[in-house]
């Protein structure tokens, strides 16, 4: 029956890409996709902006920038329990590459920073009942 409802939620929403494993070889529902998609994010605009804040070479910043980084091992660790290593680290270079084309043309960190702070954020604060949301919205 969850797989059934899995695959009507993949028909209803058009999603066009094969569901990765856990590590058990069961598949993930589209709740656990998203929300581990929404954790690798995360963890790269930590990761980003971490590498950013060390480069400026200001020691007031250093504690910002190892609050980032564990920020980022806690999102990793989290994605970890439903993605097998390899493909945590192939998916999260993917989101690293996306986030680094929209800063291109930028100088700061401004527009990731506007659209991942907050909600990375909160899904760090509670990462729970974020998985609780995507259950909800894709049931």
């Amino acid at each position: 029956m969850k797989l059934y409802r899995a695959y009507l939620a993949i028909v209803a929403c058009s999603v066009l890409t094969i569901h990765p494993v856990i590590a058990d070889t069961t598949p993930l529902s589209v709740a656990e996709r998203s929300y581990t998609e929404e954790l690798l994010e995360c963890a790269s605009y930590y990761d980003i902006s971490s590498e950013a804040i060390s480069a400026m070479n200001a020691p007031q910043m250093q504690a910002v920038a190892s609050r980032l980084v564990e920020s980022s091992a806690e999102a990793k660790r989290l994605a970890a329990e439903y993605l097998p290593a390899q493909q945590l680290d192939a998916e999260l270079a993917s989101a690293k590459q996306a986030q680094i084309m929209q800063l291109k043309n930028s100088q700061n960190l401004g527009g990731l920073m506007a659209k991942y702070k907050d909600s990375c954020k909160q899904l760090l604060a509670d990462p729970k009942q974020r998985l609780e949301y995507w259950q909800m919205v894709n049931f």
